[in-house]
């Protein structure tokens, strides 16, 4: 019986992956490139690296095999932050394809703060605030359809008020930013002061 038991639960553990070295610098450059090339300009983008604090809650979640956002009653930890999700019967899912969020862009009308399509994972990674991130992914089991289904969350810190403010101040290029946490792609790349 206790092996039966044992043998189950392992069976249904499922195994998140975490990005490489190489993918979790892909992953920043990928966002701060998006994050760069906001419009209109924004003054008081942050930059953004890599968290290993991020990147465990991602895991956590996606290792829930489940289809929605956690809820600050039932899941505290995430207080302050924001998820970007997705989900694929293609087991293609890759860290270093998240760029294509970044069309979402053309979706979002800064002066009204509105989406005219989906524009939430675009208003998460332009989140100026957001200062840390990290991902993880993880391959379930759908049973409805009888297929395996793949996750893939990345978790953003300082996201408030469920992403319905604007994401970012309009005005001269970083000219609000912290002196510290200056955005910058080159910052990024030479300094990635990530907590790997």
């Amino acid at each position: 019986m206790h092996k039966t038991i044992c043998l189950l639960a392992l069976i249904g553990h499922v195994l998140a992956v975490v990005p490489s070295l190489k993918e979790r610098a892909d992953i920043i450059e990928q966002f701060t490139s998006i994050r760069e090339d906001v419009t209109p300009t924004a003054s008081n983008m942050t930059l953004l690296t890599y968290s290993a604090k991020m990147e465990k809650l991602a895991k956590t979640w996606v290792a829930r095999c489940v289809r929605w956002y956690p809820t600050l009653s039932k899941y505290p930890e995430f207080d302050g932050t924001g998820m970007l999700r997705q989900n694929s019967f293609n087991a293609t899912q890759r860290f270093e394809n998240l760029a294509f969020l970044g069309r979402q862009a053309k979706d979002y009308n800064y002066e009204n703060n509105t989406c005219g399509n989906h524009c939430r994972s675009y208003k998460l990674i332009v989140w100026a605030a957001a200062t840390e991130v990290g991902c993880a992914k993880a391959k379930c089991y759908h049973e409805p359809s009888l297929r395996d289904i793949y996750f893939l969350a990345c978790v953003f810190n300082h996201v408030y008020d469920d992403l319905r403010g604007r994401p970012y101040e309009e005005g001269e290029v970083c000219s609000k930013c912290p002196q510290r946490i200056r955005m910058s792609t080159k910052s990024v790349l030479q300094n990635p002061t990530a907590s790997w």
